[in-house]
């Protein structure tokens, strides 16, 4: 059975709003000081006025004015307070995603930061990723992407658990974070593979897309491929080759069908049967990286590019 997790809800605290809240919070620590130094400080010790007949204040008013400063004063210490509350609303809300930030207004591919996990999750930590915002309708968040090679994807299971590597080059984002970003919400997966002979890029999009956590070894779900250049190979109907419905495995944990360790005979991590008709983690530019996406890319010397993005629809 295919995951469907319940829909995204809208994000209510937009950017605009908390930069809103931020200014207010600090005009009225601004006017907090002026208050305090009128009560308290130097501008307290000099006359209000001149003293003339025709300006004097009396002690009553003197004293009436001030209690208003208090009052006033006060007064914006409980409306700091609710800004703050606010201020914690927007932190509670930073963005889950690429497509939150896409949807706050942010229009350029790049490196950003995200955080998909709650607060009070022991797992809590921001993460930096690439954000596409241009393919598709924008929004995308890059959970695998290798662009010039610099990074080994032969990692050992804590390893792909975490990620490693960089969003501005070569990284997995680490199967637990693609577990978090996943769960509750329905998902598509967007798969790109640039060729060598600097070609038109290939693509694949499969409408639904989940990973279970690490107690299920990070167990890929697909489902309803859709348009695209590149064949249907994580789906495909093939008892032997299907990715759909397998564990992830590593080097060093071995959840494939086959009699051997096919992550330790491919050279990186990736859900294996017996063992693939798709797998984008081989070695480099090499002749070993076999059958990247069967049978358009057979080797690792047809690529020159490769990138999984996912985005909650």
């Amino acid at each position: 059975m295919f995951y469907l997790g319940s829909s995204v809800k809208d994000n209510k605290t937009t950017k605009k709003s908390c930069k809103t809240t931020m200014d207010k919070l600090a005009l009225s620590m601004v006017f907090r000081i002026i208050c305090f130094l009128i009560l308290y400080g130097d501008i307290s010790s000099q006359p209000l006025y001149e003293n003339s007949r025709e300006d004097r204040i009396t002690a009553k008013e003197t004293e009436f004015y001030y209690q208003n400063v208090y009052e006033r004063e006060n007064f914006l210490e409980n409306q700091e307070n609710s800004w703050k509350k606010k201020l914690d609303l927007c932190r509670e809300t930073l963005p889950f995603d690429c497509k939150e930030l896409y949807m706050n207004g942010i229009r350029k591919s790049g490196v950003y930061t995200i955080y998909p996990w709650e607060k009070t999750d022991p797992d809590y930590r921001p993460i930096k990723v690439y954000c596409d915002m241009e393919s598709e309708g924008g929004g995308w968040t890059a959970i695998q992407r290798r662009v010039n090679g610099e990074e080994t994807f032969t990692r050992n299971w804590t390893e792909y658990k975490l990620g490693f590597g960089t969003p501005y080059g070569d990284y997995w984002i680490g199967n637990e974070a693609i577990h978090q970003l996943t769960t509750g919400r329905n998902s598509s997966l967007y798969v790109t593979i640039t060729p060598m002979d600097g070609g038109v890029v290939s693509f694949k999009m499969y409408h639904q897309f989940y990973v279970f956590g690490e107690d299920q070894n990070y167990t890929l779900q697909v489902a309803n491929p859709g348009s695209g250049s590149l064949d249907d190979r994580l789906v495909w109907n093939d008892a032997d080759f299907k990715t759909t419905g397998m564990q992830f495995s590593t080097f060093d944990v071995d959840n494939d069908k086959y009699i051997h360790n096919c992550a330790a005979a491919h050279l990186g991590g990736w859900w294996f049967n017996r063992c693939h008709s798709a797998f984008l983690n081989g070695l480099w530019h090499s002749g070993d990286w076999r059958s990247a996406w069967y049978s358009q890319y057979l080797s690792g010397r047809e690529v020159n590019g490769t990138s999984m993005l996912i985005k909650s629809h």
